[in-house]
């Protein structure tokens, strides 16, 4: 996906629930 706002260096922090119910969680440093 695609998004602005964010300068290199940032983390971005993804949470989800999927259609189980299962959660996670992911960071994701910016390049």
């Amino acid at each position: 996906f695609e998004f602005t706002g964010a300068s290199a260096g940032d983390t971005l922090t993804l949470s989800w629930v999927d259609n189980k119910g299962e959660s996670d969680s992911t960071e994701v440093q910016i390049g």
